[in-house]
């Protein structure tokens, strides 16, 4: 009887530990680099993706590719203008545009 209820005992800690765990990688996660929100008042532009585009729509300020695809220059997190800044292959154009939006 006592070693049934050890183990029921040892199993529950077990899973506390691990859903303990879960949470915490979720709560990592989320915070890394956030997905824009899919219900937001951020529209998303409609068929902006040309074959022969480039990376940024610097007229109006929103990105042709990418994660944020559509999305607004100044509604895009800082961690993600930097490292589109450092990585990815943009013309000089593109690279004053990014820049003024970094801060």
């Amino acid at each position: 009887m006592k070693k049934n209820r050890l183990e029921r005992e040892n199993e529950e800690s077990i899973k506390n530990n691990n859903l303990r765990k879960f949470a915490e990688i979720q709560k990592l996660s989320k915070s890394w680099n956030p997905l824009p929100q899919r219900g937001s008042s951020l529209p998303r532009l409609q068929n902006t993706v040309d074959r022969h585009s480039s990376f940024i729509n610097c007229s109006q300020k929103y990105f042709n590719k990418g994660k944020y695809k559509g999305i607004f220059l100044k509604d895009t997190p800082q961690q993600y203008l930097k490292w589109v800044a450092q990585e990815v292959e943009l013309n000089d154009s593109e690279l004053k545009l990014i820049r003024k939006y970094i801060k």
